[in-house]
């Protein structure tokens, strides 16, 4: 917001830096351009003012800058390469949960945990990788209604499958709870 409220992302995005010297001539006789010196004291005064607005860890990734532009490239590049490494662990991480005894609201609260996570990293999973997660972890007990799901022409929504299988859950336990019963009977 600070960049933006000073109008100065001509220095770090869609970077224009007019030119140090406007002819040849006053390249030789090293005269610099007015509007480049301006250019480069505003752009001195930012690239402080990013520096010291950086924690340490950060500052050391960006030693060696000498323009504003700089700094912001350095970052922007840890971040985004940190961001895709952390959306390739929540993915992994997404695609391994299982149901392993817990109840099925928790299972499912567990995967859209961490389809939110990626979301905050700006990676979407799409509608059929989310299903593909949620059918993934099921234990046998839920294939009838896996089959359901999968025999359907179009992809159920996440709504319609949490809808399946909180009921699934419910006749399961049900069923069980009923079986017991005759059993020790």
């Amino acid at each position: 917001p600070v960049i933006k409220l000073h109008k100065l992302q001509r220095f770090v995005v869609n970077l224009v830096v007019p030119p140090r010297y406007l002819t040849e001539d006053n390249r030789i006789a090293d005269r610099i351009n007015p509007e480049y010196e301006t250019w480069e004291v505003q752009d001195q005064i930012l690239l402080v003012w990013l520096q010291s607005t950086l924690s340490k860890f950060m500052l050391s990734r960006v030693l060696g800058s000498n323009h504003s532009y700089q700094v912001w490239d350095r970052i922007h590049e840890y971040i985004s390469l940190h961001i895709k490494s952390r959306a390739r662990k929540l993915g992994t991480a997404m695609c391994a949960v299982t149901l392993d005894g817990k109840l099925i609201d928790e299972y499912l609260c567990k995967i859209k945990g961490y389809v939110d996570e990626l979301a905050g990293a700006s990676v979407l999973v799409r509608h059929e990788e989310y299903v593909d997660a949620l059918l993934e972890g099921l234990s046998f007990d839920y294939a009838p209604v896996i089959f359901v799901i999968e025999s359907k022409k179009h992809t159920p929504s996440i709504a319609e499958i949490e809808a399946l299988l909180y009921g699934h859950e419910t006749r399961f336990t049900l069923y069980n709870r009923n079986a017991q019963m005759i059993s020790s009977t």
